[in-house]
């Protein structure tokens, strides 16, 4: 059984694959007297961009990536008021868990102590991994912003889903966006942030357990059950 040849001349040469017992390797002399190349032998170009190592994305890039990543594997959650886990989850613990899993930064479990951390940042100054508030009727709702004027969210009405932040219905009922991520422009890929947010006197006590009762109170309706609001 004949061998199998390999010969590579450098990062954008030529692989040649054949056999190489002397009857296929021997060229044959054409009748004018030129060398003719064995036609049984393959010459295949390489494409020098497949062995480029992919780029290191660091900055917002790099939290869009992670973001998105984490997120694609909850599109499509169901909606569940008070829910923690993907047999339904609400805006604020999906937010805590995406965060938490996706980037290590450990968040408080409601809105109304979500909405205290970090620095206040315009919407014009948004950036992935920021967190984006909307309120309508005393009634909050939070979501993370991915990039690109899009955020992704636990709705209500269609569970968790990626929207579009200068929709109509979002632009006119956003609120304010808080930044939780201390450096993302300096932020890798490889960094570690498993780090709890920094709460301290951004909370007073008891305020965020009022503020969470008549958050709860406006989400219901008159017969107990959950408003759809968003």
């Amino acid at each position: 059984m004949s061998s199998i040849q390999q010969t590579e001349h450098g990062q954008g040469g030529t692989w040649v694959q054949g056999p190489t017992n002397a009857e296929s390797q021997t060229a044959r002399p054409e009748q004018n007297g030129s060398v003719e190349r064995n036609p049984r032998i393959r010459t295949v170009e390489l494409n020098p961009i497949a062995d480029m190592e992919a780029p290191v994305l660091d900055g917002p890039a790099a939290l869009a990536a992670a973001l998105h990543e984490e997120g694609e594997d909850w599109i499509g959650t169901r909606y569940r008021y008070g829910g923690t886990t993907r047999r339904g989850i609400d805006c604020s613990a999906f937010v805590q868990t995406m965060l938490r899993d996706a980037l290590g930064i450990e968040l408080p479990r409601t809105t109304a102590m979500q909405v205290r951390l970090g620095e206040a940042v315009s919407r014009d100054e948004l950036l992935p991994a920021d967190l984006v508030f909307f309120r309508r009727r005393g009634v909050r709702h939070v979501g993370i912003y991915l990039g690109d004027g899009e955020f992704i969210h636990a709705s209500s009405g269609r569970g968790v889903i990626i929207s579009d932040l200068t929709q109509g219905y979002y632009q006119r009922h956003f609120w304010k966006a808080r930044r939780v991520v201390n450096d993302p422009q300096g932020f890798s890929a490889d960094e570690d942030l498993r780090q709890p947010a920094e709460i301290g006197d951004m909370i007073r006590p008891g305020a965020a357990r009022s503020s969470e009762r008549t958050q709860e109170r406006g989400s219901r309706s008159r017969n107990g059950n959950p408003r759809a609001s968003w």
